[in-house]
């Protein structure tokens, strides 16, 4: 399934940095789990997945429970799942369509249509695909801000810096950065992103080719430690 910032390119590299950093029997979390690009990688191990986007993670779990998404999602009903959301109604339906069938997987960002594709399909066998590896984690809704862990593995993958979150406000990357810091001291912290301040270090990164609408570049995943 498309996603804003998912990790479909390099996920299994970076699964395998982070349970490189793990003990035996250590517990992961990953707050920022999105659509589990890195997460189907992570086992074996005790794992946990979550998200502040609650009808994204109504759908992680729904799926674990045996529910599978449509095939097809029109336009009308896409519109009509649309306006539920922005009326506060959360489901699994409105979970999976919101990102599967919206433009670059992004939250409602308008309906997904062109290249002969059927991009509610793909996202559907690819969510399935993943979850096959996903039968045992704990999917919950959680704001990181809200959490203190403790001797755990942390693979942190938030927005990016300048980057706008599910409601439309920046991302506090300040207090992000302040909250890795001070999980570091009880955690190992790992940290997904392009750039980090200056007291974190680079352990991990590899470029790759982006190519979206006419524009193409290279650009480097990074994962960064606190020094």
């Amino acid at each position: 399934m498309k996603y804003l910032g998912g990790k479909a390119k390099h996920g299994a590299d970076i699964a395998r940095v982070v349970r490189s950093k793990r003990r035996q029997g250590q517990t992961i979390w990953e707050p920022f789990c999105g659509s589990c690009w890195v997460s189907q990688y992570l086992y074996p191990g005790p794992l946990y997945c979550s998200d502040i986007h609650e009808p994204l993670i109504r759908l992680h779990q729904a799926i674990q429970k045996g529910w599978e998404p449509p095939d097809s999602i029109g336009e009308q009903e896409y519109d009509s799942l649309h306006a539920h959301a922005s009326a506060g109604v959360c489901s699994p339906l409105i979970g999976f369509t919101g990102f599967a069938c919206s433009w670059s997987g992004r939250w409602f960002a308008g309906y997904a249509r062109g290249d002969g594709r059927n991009y509610c399909l793909e996202a559907k066998l690819s969510l399935l695909k993943k979850h096959k590896q996903l039968k045992e984690v704990t999917f919950t809704h959680t704001n990181y801000r809200t959490t203190s862990p403790h001797n755990e593995v942390i693979y942190a993958d938030p927005p990016y810096r300048g980057t706008t979150g599910y409601a439309g406000e920046i991302f506090d990357t300040v207090t992000f950065w302040k909250t890795m810091r001070y999980w570091s001291k009880n955690n190992t912290v790992i940290v997904s992103e392009y750039e980090a301040p200056s007291d974190f270090k680079i352990i991990w990164s590899a470029e790759h080719f982006s190519i979206k609408g006419t524009d193409s570049k290279i650009t480097t995943e990074k994962l960064f430690q606190l020094k």
